[in-house]
């Protein structure tokens, strides 16, 4: 019952007897639950994102290989223009 008393609203509440044990069962068990639920989401997130963690680093290992080959194939190029112009100096 709400009453509106010197510019107040207040709550009065009907006393009741006491909490039942559907009702504390219920009180105490719907939290929990959620909170269960919450954590088991939460779990399923974190290996959803480990495993996408996991592919970008695979990836990266792959590109990190490729840069490798490509930086030694530009040192192969540098060695042979560099003998070519040591030629080119002995025949001018």
């Amino acid at each position: 019952m709400i009453r509106h008393c010197a510019f107040r609203w207040t709550i009065i509440e009907k006393r009741r007897g006491p909490v039942t044990h559907t009702q504390l069962y219920l009180a105490v068990g719907v939290p929990t639950i959620a909170i269960m639920i919450g954590m088991a989401i939460n779990a399923l997130v974190f290996q959803s994102l480990s495993a996408r963690m996991n592919h970008i680093e695979a990836r990266m290992v792959n590109l990190d290989t490729r840069f490798d080959l490509l930086m030694s194939k530009l040192v192969d190029i540098d060695n042979r223009l560099t003998r070519v112009e040591e030629r080119l100096e002995h025949r001018g």
